[in-house]
């Protein structure tokens, strides 16, 4: 049995598909670009609001993300001039210089890889996501890339790299919290509604929901309220005015398309 996925547009001879997110800002400016450039017609896009299964099923993790041939190749925090150049071109070449500083820009792009690293409290679960580690530093698109990944991995390793970068992760967590609150029109910034979405957020159904460690998790998600009530003024301004851009952007470029599915 197959499941039809819901709102896809493309092309019969397409080489790339394309997971995209509609309130994603990055993801928006990578379609602005293509649409530019009449390349977006060239490539199969896939809206992840409509097929969230595959999130789970295709560990699609950060948007947007490059697939060629049922490879993830290249996304996340993403050039956007490399990333039009791949589509447009059929390759493009990188070199992650900073192997590190690439892996934690990767983790903090992420709202999925950041309240499952914040939850465990350790990068090492990073190891089990060989897929997002290669596309999301743009390691797959690097000539070194297999031996970039072996330092990456002792990097994983190294156990002071948590605790390095959890007020990174918190601040990501703290935007995309809101930004999903904004988006469904829910004006409930409390506490409580922080600890309910980050357990959501760090869980798959039951897997992940604190029992032994209920207080511990309660004092994480406390701490991105903390970082947003801190910044309220700051990052709500940001966002709203981030939204406003996207909504009436993407719209466009998608209705431009047309609904091919």
């Amino acid at each position: 049995m197959h499941v039809k996925l819901k709102n896809i547009t493309y092309i019969d001879s397409q080489m790339f598909t394309i997971y995209y997110h509609p309130a994603c800002y990055t993801s928006y400016r990578l379609l602005k670009a293509l649409n530019e450039s009449n390349a977006i017609k060239s490539v199969r896009l896939i809206d992840m609001s409509l097929n969230n299964y595959l999130a789970v099923s295709r560990q699609i993790l950060t948007v947007p993300l490059i697939e060629n041939n049922g490879e993830q190749i290249y996304g996340g925090p993403i050039d956007i001039e490399k990333a039009k150049d791949l589509v447009i071109n059929g390759e493009v070449s990188l070199n992650v210089e900073n192997v590190k500083e690439a892996l934690i820009g990767a983790i903090a792009d992420s709202s999925a890889i950041s309240s499952i690293l914040y939850y465990y409290g350790d990068v090492r679960p990073l190891k089990e996501f060989s897929g997002f580690l290669r596309s999301a530093t743009g390691l797959a698109l690097d000539k070194n890339g297999a031996e970039k990944m072996k330092e990456m991995y002792k990097v994983i390793e190294e156990e002071e790299l948590y605790n390095e970068i959890e007020h990174k992760i918190i601040a990501t967590l703290a935007y995309n919290k809101v930004r999903e609150s904004l988006y469904l029109n829910i004006n409930d910034q409390s506490p409580e509604s922080f600890i309910m979405w980050f357990v959501s957020k760090a869980s798959v159904g039951r897997a992940g929901v604190p029992f032994k460690n209920v207080e511990q998790i309660k004092s994480k998600a406390i701490k991105i309220y903390e970082y947003y009530s801190e910044r309220r003024e700051k990052i709500n301004e940001k966002l709203i005015k981030e939204i406003q851009e996207i909504k009436s952007g993407i719209s466009e470029i998608i209705n431009e398309l047309g609904d091919h599915s």
